[in-house]
């Protein structure tokens, strides 16, 4: 897609436009007939109603509007007027314009800095939404809209990518693919593991929740260990970060707080979405870090894509003409290119530092500990409530009392009010712990850069940095922006 400017470049300038209706005569004529002149877009309405000493009756009806086609499209009303009248008296003339109205905004146009009375040659139209300029847009290019007879040269004012054919293709197959793998890997794990838990259940006695909490727990943690080497692989695209100045910093920085790092990953996240975020795992000295490309300024495909003869170029400067003067200076800048996506080296550390943060004040291990503290109360409850028959009865099984049932009624419905206050708890302790994640990262010396970190993410992530704080309360496991931005606010001053 080229740009206004592109095409200057290349000398294919747009034709001046020629004179449309005559002002003066149309003001004569006015004048003369004392009629009135509504200009819209898509219609000019002359008269309607007439003046008095023309007519001063009601409102013609039905049977008396009589259409006029094949008009010329450089005629207006100071030539079709007096044609007219020859026919009789006009009640109002409507000469219908091409609609370019639907969802426009405004209409901006600049006037010749030497002489107030000449436009630019050129205009931005405005729309509500990305739809209805394009709409516009496709009919101004078919060469049927013309403005005083001329045909106009139409771009976006702000280079649009259209979605291109392979690409959308590649994706389609992407999704394809990344749902059976999903489908394929849930199966792999979940059918064994709930044949198993059935199992232990149906042959555990009066004690098989401790067997069942025990089983459960081996596997979370088989799962935990295996998914970062040998599950997520399966989705995305892990590379060690290669040596430099950023990986000798995160190593720097975890030698500080005593974290045993073992490998830094980039995760190629980019692919699915644009979602920035920075994690570890691993148990006790094996701990590994994983960044994502989009968290990383000099990884992120979009930043590659838009680096010049990438083939995307950044946002252009505005047509400007050849006479331009001081009054305009303003209107004459080039609009600065898309800011880079994800965050620089300081920030990717202060960043890293609220993670750290999180293993260093223990969160991990609490989370850890609360997780199977509930799924211990909930095997124990679920032994309690399983014998009661009146639970299968209100779910039509009066002569039987299958397992995985029970399971079903008892974890999907009766601790359902359990488990809505059981997520506020959890929520209220999230925050808690992201807040001290911040300070922990602050302490460290990095309020400044982890402030502007925290307001680019939000920016990447497609974020909304304000929240109604009893929704956010409810519903948010990390605070709104603004609230944590105060929570910096004092520490980045000083």
């Amino acid at each position: 897609m080229k740009t206004y400017r592109q095409r200057e470049k290349q000398g294919n300038k747009v034709q001046e436009s020629t004179k449309g209706p005559d002002e003066s005569k149309i003001k004569a004529l006015l004048d003369r007939t004392g009629y009135t002149l509504d200009v819209t877009t898509g219609q000019r309405k002359y008269g309607g109603p007439p003046p008095e000493e023309i007519y001063s009756g009601q409102q013609p009806g039905v049977g008396t509007e009589v259409f006029v086609g094949k008009i010329p499209r450089d005629l207006y009303e100071d030539e079709l007027v007096p044609l007219f009248e020859k026919a009789g008296s006009i009640w109002d003339l409507r000469l219908m314009m091409d609609p370019l109205s639907e969802g426009l905004v405004d209409v901006i146009l600049y006037h010749q800095p030497d002489d107030k009375k000449k436009n630019r040659g050129f205009c931005f139209l405005e729309y509500e939404d990305h739809k209805s300029a394009a709409q516009a847009r496709r009919r101004l290019m078919s060469g049927k809209v013309k403005v005083w007879g001329n045909p106009v040269t139409v771009e976006w004012a702000d280079p649009v990518e259209e979605p291109d054919p392979d690409i959308m293709a590649k994706t389609l197959g992407f999704f394809l693919k990344d749902a059976v793998k999903k489908f394929v890997v849930t199966q792999c794990i979940l059918l064994p593991v709930t044949s198993l838990l059935l199992y232990i259940i149906k042959i555990g006695g009066d004690y098989f929740f401790i067997y069942a909490w025990l089983f459960t727990l081996g596997v979370s943690l088989v799962l935990v260990t295996i998914y970062a080497d040998y599950i997520a692989p399966l989705f995305d695209k892990f590379t060690p970060l290669p040596d430099g100045e950023l990986r000798g910093n995160i190593e720097s920085m975890a030698k500080s707080i005593s974290f045993p790092l073992t490998k830094v990953y980039v995760v190629e996240g980019s692919k699915r979405s644009s979602h920035s975020n920075a994690y570890f795992y691993g148990f006790f000295k094996n701990k590994r870090i994983v960044l994502f490309d989009t968290l990383l300024e000099d990884y992120s495909p979009l930043n590659k894509a838009g680096e010049p003869g990438a083939g995307e170029p950044g946002l252009e400067p505005q047509p400007v003409p050849e006479h331009s003067g001081e009054s305009d200076s303003t209107e004459n800048k080039a609009k600065p290119k898309n800011k880079k996506q994800g965050c620089n080296n300081p920030e990717i550390l202060a960043v890293l530092g609220h993670e750290l943060g999180h293993w260093k004040l223990g969160h991990t291990v609490k989370n850890i500990v609360i997780s199977q503290m509930n799924s211990f109360l909930c095997f124990f409850l679920f032994a309690v409530l399983i014998g009661r028959k009146e639970l299968f009865t209100a779910f039509g099984f009066y002569d039987n009392q299958p397992t995985l049932i029970g399971l079903m009624i008892i974890f999907q419905f009766i601790f359902s009010p359990y488990n809505e206050v059981l997520s506020f708890c959890l929520t209220v302790l999230s925050r808690r712990f992201e807040f001290q994640a911040d300070a922990f990262a602050r302490n460290m010396g990095k309020a400044t850069e982890l402030y502007s970190a925290l307001i680019k993410l939000n920016k990447d992530n497609l974020g909304f940095p304000v929240a109604d704080w009893l929704f956010s309360m409810w519903h948010y496991s990390h605070p709104p922006l603004l609230e944590r931005l105060r929570a910096l606010k004092g520490a980045k001053q000083d």
